[in-house]
């Protein structure tokens, strides 16, 4: 009987205080909050969230005003929010959870982020007055109220993605290191641009001028973005996703590169080595898989299927760029399958993760290998 009064008592606490007449920001999928109450039911303490909000009030918005990620709860550093990320897509907030919430959390942390975009417009004020003339001024003015999505991963075969308030651009564009990639932060689980991936890309940006450049698994074909802008004379993309290309496609599109020195390949790449090798060679191939993908892709019994195909499709002294985002497999497991598949191909060195994703253990984060062919 106590049980079933604490649950009636919890649920209509949570409607109450998420009523529109009380709280008119939270909207769109307030039932999806509310309904899922056997979700509430455990003991948490309410600074648990603290290292979040300290981060989201120490926020810093770039000199650009650049798509990044915010807080990095699940890298283990902050007990409490191992649960929990926090990325800003300009001018979205999004903040992911992997465990149940309640409504009460969802209300702190809207405060805390239109305290922030407050300040920021305060801010931005304060520059036009003084007659300075960036666009990060500009921007935030035109963007000052806040906009916040909130997806509940808590149960791994559905994701609950709810626009909480305010209103998402159409089409949302997003700058990092100067490029632009078109998000969809509404749809599912990944939006059109991994942030963890921002070295990276900088990285390709960086080495491949003169090279024609293989990308594997292409997604939205961030990587083709990067090196192209780093002067690739061809990038050839390869999903068999058409949904993922066709992002990719206008990604190029809202880039001042267009899309004329790229392909897009919508196939099965482990049925197409002899198109990609007619299509070669290359001085860059970027292998970025997902880790699962029934039907597609599992690391752990077809990474090593790529990794054999390497060599044959590099030039003497090309790079492979071979990534993995399994924190159950370790750089270890993609070394092996390198020293087993592909011994000629020579390590160069791992490439850091940004700084934003702060973790206990590097071998559970973001691996991304460097490889080259011997001269």
């Amino acid at each position: 009987l106590l049980y079933n009064f604490i649950t009636i008592t919890i649920v209509f606490f949570s409607a109450e205080a998420f009523s529109p007449a009380k709280s008119p920001s939270i909207g769109k999928g307030n039932d999806g909050f509310i309904t899922r109450k056997r979700e509430y039911y455990y003991s948490r303490n309410h600074n648990d969230d603290e290292a979040l909000l300290n981060a989201i009030r120490n926020f810093s918005i770039s000199k650009n005003n650049e798509a990044c990620h915010v807080f990095h709860g699940r890298g283990g550093l902050y007990p409490g929010c191992e649960h929990l990320t926090v990325d800003y897509y300009p001018p979205v907030w999004l903040i992911t959870s992997f465990r149940p919430v309640p409504p009460t959390d969802l209300w702190r942390w809207e405060k805390v982020m239109a305290e922030k975009m407050m300040e920021l417009s305060s801010f931005s004020e304060e520059g036009l007055k003084s007659n300075a003339t960036d666009d990060i001024g500009i921007n935030l003015l035109t963007n000052s109220s806040l906009t916040w999505v909130y997806q509940d991963r808590s149960n791994s075969s559905e994701t609950q993605t709810n626009l909480i308030t305010g209103q998402i651009p159409e089409p949302h564009i997003v700058k990092e290191n100067g490029n632009s990639y078109v998000v969809q932060i509404l749809k599912g689980k990944n939006h059109g641009l991994f942030l963890d991936m921002a070295v990276g890309r900088k990285w390709v940006e960086k080495h491949s001028s003169g090279m024609k450049v293989l990308n594997l698994f292409a997604y939205s074909c961030s990587f083709s973005i990067a090196a192209l802008r780093g002067g690739a004379t061809e990038v050839v993309n390869i999903d068999m996703s058409r949904g993922a290309l066709k992002l990719g496609q206008r990604n190029h599109e809202v880039n001042p590169m267009g899309s004329s020195t790229a392909r897009f390949l919508c196939h099965n790449i482990f049925k197409s080595w002899g198109k990609l090798k007619k299509l070669g060679p290359y001085g860059l191939i970027i292998c970025d898989p997902p880790t699962y993908q029934k039907g597609s892709f599992v690391a752990q019994s077809d990474y090593g299927k790529v990794i054999r195909r390497l060599p044959d499709l590099l030039i003497p002294g090309g790079y492979a760029l071979l990534c993995l985002n399994a924190p159950e497999l370790d750089s270890r497991f993609l070394m092996d399958k390198v020293q087993h598949e592909a011994p000629d191909l020579i390590f160069c060195r791992r490439l850091e993760n940004p700084e934003t994703y702060p973790v206990v253990s590097n071998e559970r984060a973001l691996k991304v290998l460097l490889y080259r062919r011997p001269m």
